[in-house]
């Protein structure tokens, strides 16, 4: 069972190799394709190891939430590119065609599923594909997530007379209120059952990449010593925090950020001696569809393939991606068309 946590891990060293002519920026467009790659294996190996227990490493079932926190990272430090460079024109339509067409057409493929074996019925079925009903595949919470991030984005930052460091402060602001708020619920056990309440321990990862982005200059002049510090003392936090007597609810933010703190550095160390894995931007490629596949993988392997657990791990991970590579076909050359 640990052979597939170790196989991943001797691999993605082994892909990263230095170009020349490289790019050297840790937040590079090249880079956060490369993050997105770590993030969505982290994102498999957590829900593996926390739904249906494939691989038994006491790390990986804390992988999938700081997953989510650098995915909404890198979501908010990309929409302050586009922003930077385009405003707001076309900002609905494009993040919700990014967003929904390769949503709706991995959905088509769970809803035969759906209906079949999970017995649900049609009007449920065809809510889950406008994602106010996620009850087929409780993860799609992030789907509702993210989609508030951006709405939430796109009213702070269509406020006139305000420079862009006023508003960055504001979708702060915003995500510490909604942290303290959901806290309030945590320790008065108050929390609603329902999957977008997944988000509690996200909010201010969001707000975080912003905020990134008008450092960005701090952060390209940072020495690697600098850098290397910031990745083992975040290192040292997210392992020691697991450890009993930290709060859940601190536990969980302090975790997250920790974790998006320390693949920041790193990669700004990597980046600096022109590091870069091909395999994890082709991975960072797939991302999203994987993501939206892979918990009906996990579901369908567990139930259809009674083999060894490691093995099973394995052939999530390969028809995940297999999956995953025709749905980002289809869905780039239809978003291309809705674009034009």
């Amino acid at each position: 069972m640990y052979g597939l946590f170790y196989g991943v891990f001797l691999l993605l060293i082994l892909s990263f190799c230095r170009v020349r002519d490289g790019e050297t920026d840790g937040l590079s467009r090249e880079a956060t394709t490369e993050l997105k790659g770590i993030a969505i294996l982290m994102v498999l190996l957590g829900h593996m190891t926390y739904m249906k227990g494939f691989i038994t490493m006491p790390v990986t079932p804390a992988l999938g939430a700081p997953a989510v926190d650098i995915f909404l990272f890198l979501s908010s430090f990309g929409l302050m590119y586009s922003y930077s460079h385009k405003g707001l024109q076309g900002f609905i339509s494009r993040r919700l065609a990014v967003i929904m067409v390769p949503f709706i057409l991995v959905t088509c493929l769970k809803a035969p599923l759906m209906y079949l074996w999970m017995k649900m019925p049609i009007s449920l079925i065809a809510l889950n594909f406008t994602a106010l009903n996620v009850e087929g595949d409780t993860t799609m919470w992030y789907i509702q997530y993210i989609l508030l991030c951006y709405l939430v984005f796109f009213i702070v930052f269509k406020i006139p007379k305000l420079t862009v460091r006023s508003k960055v402060v504001i979708l702060c602001i915003i995500g510490a209120a909604l942290a303290i708020g959901n806290g309030y619920l945590y320790y008065s056990e108050q929390m609603i059952q329902h999957p977008l309440v997944e988000s509690y321990s996200h909010h201010l990862s969001f707000p975080l990449g912003a905020l990134c982005y008008l450092w960005l200059n701090q952060y390209r002049k940072l020495s690697v010593r600098t850098l290397t510090v910031v990745s083992v003392v975040s290192f040292i936090i997210f392992q020691f925090v697991a450890f009993p007597g930290i709060d859940g609810y601190a536990k969980y933010y302090l975790n997250n950020l920790c974790y998006v703190i320390f693949f920041v550095a790193v990669f700004g160390i990597l980046k600096h001696y022109r590091l870069h894995s091909k395999l994890l931007s082709w991975l960072g490629e797939l991302a999203y569809p994987m993501y939206l596949n892979e918990f009906f993988v996990i579901l369908l392997v567990s139930a259809w393939l009674p083999i060894a657990p490691g093995l099973q791990a394995a052939c999530v991970l390969l028809v995940s991606i297999l999956i995953a590579i025709p749905t980002k076909w289809v869905s780039d050359r239809i978003l291309t068309r809705i674009q034009r």
